[in-house]
């Protein structure tokens, strides 16, 4: 119900080979990636790659299409969760696919998009959520000290220009709502970069990705849906932390903050250093016994345990009635809050 800490670890495995050898073959994209062919007998191909997941579709006989009709002949998870971005050649290696009896070359100007989905790399990546500001620049300054030697890097943007190159910053000073930690550069020249993600991969360089909307001293809160209509619903003027417009002395932001990286699977110090760091992350949250209140009515229907940002924990007990978060659990539900139960 309230899952604040979310990690994993995932090293790609891939599918049995399916041995289509096709007549023809176009597509690609990012979120999704989707892939169109024809078998030399004339059957209809239709592939899609999101969220990690990949399926392809054949049609039955020759004239259906394989998207609306076909039948599912390889459905497999194989990359990372949130990937949706493969190109042609890869989604000839990942089913074992050829395409007169080749596998195509890599010359798409997005290859750079695509992720290692080998097996030779693993990834991580982890989401802390209803995390205050303050809490954020703690877990910044635990990534300090697991990767002292590591640089700093934020974006450098222009209004008219976009993406202009990375600069190298401090835990203390950074600024911008998304932020690199690199181990194995000596200088921020030698961290190699694009538009589209900022940061590449590069071999010998553990590339940490770290993002919290909140850094950025231009973000601004916004009233979610749920909290504007729970409060049209009940005719309540609700108290919730990470909602603009709340008394001066009740308002208290939030964000969730989301960490990833990359490297390669033989290297099993990353796994572990990462295991250790979350471990540390976790400790800087409280264990903290939460309530489920059904606003209208003030009826508790459901306690639960989690970790929680002490300085969330704190603003809530400044006052009566004050929530982390409000649901509907389906459309004919009463709203409810959840809070912590207090002493």
């Amino acid at each position: 119900m309230m899952n604040v800490i979310e990690s994993y670890f995932h090293t790609p495995k891939l599918p049995d080979p399916i041995h289509l050898d096709l007549a023809e073959l176009r597509g690609g994209g990012f979120c999704p990636s989707q892939f169109y062919g024809k078998t030399r007998d004339d059957l209809d191909v239709y592939a899609r790659y999101r969220g990690g997941h990949l399926y392809v579709k054949l049609g039955y006989e020759a004239g259906d299409d394989a998207y609306r009709d076909g039948f599912k002949i390889l459905d497999a998870n194989i990359g990372p969760p949130g990937d949706g971005t493969m190109s042609l050649p890869q989604f000839c290696h990942c089913t074992g696919s050829t395409v007169d009896g080749t596998v195509p070359e890599e010359l798409g100007r997005d290859f750079h998009r695509c992720r290692d989905l080998s097996g030779a790399t693993s990834f991580w990546g982890a989401r802390v959520r209803y995390l205050t500001p303050k809490t954020s620049r703690k877990i910044l300054a635990a990534w300090h000290a697991a990767l002292p030697d590591a640089l700093l890097v934020e974006p450098v943007r222009s209004e008219g220009t976009g993406f202009q190159g990375l600069r190298e910053t401090t835990f203390e000073e950074a600024r911008a709502s998304s932020l690199w930690l690199v181990s194995g550069a000596s200088r921020v020249r030698d961290i190699p970069i694009c538009p589209d993600f900022y940061v590449r991969p590069k071999p010998g360089q553990l590339q940490v990705s770290l993002h919290y909307g909140l850094w950025d001293s231009s973000s601004r809160l916004r009233k979610t849906w749920d909290y504007q209509t729970a409060c049209q619903d009940t005719g309540q003027a609700l108290l919730v932390a990470g909602q603009p417009d709340m008394p001066e002395d009740a308002t208290l932001p939030y964000e969730d903050m989301i960490m990833s990286t990359e490297f390669p699977s033989d290297h099993k110090m990353h796994q572990r250093r990462l295991t250790r760091l979350m471990e540390r992350i976790r400790s800087m949250l409280q264990e903290t016994k939460l309530e489920q209140v059904e606003l209208t009515s003030g009826n508790t229907v459901a306690h639960l345990t989690c970790p929680l940002d002490p300085e969330l924990r704190k603003w809530c007990a400044q006052g009566p009635d004050r929530w982390i978060s409000l649901r509907k659990e389906n459309r004919n539900a009463p709203w409810t809050g959840i809070r912590p139960v207090r002493d």
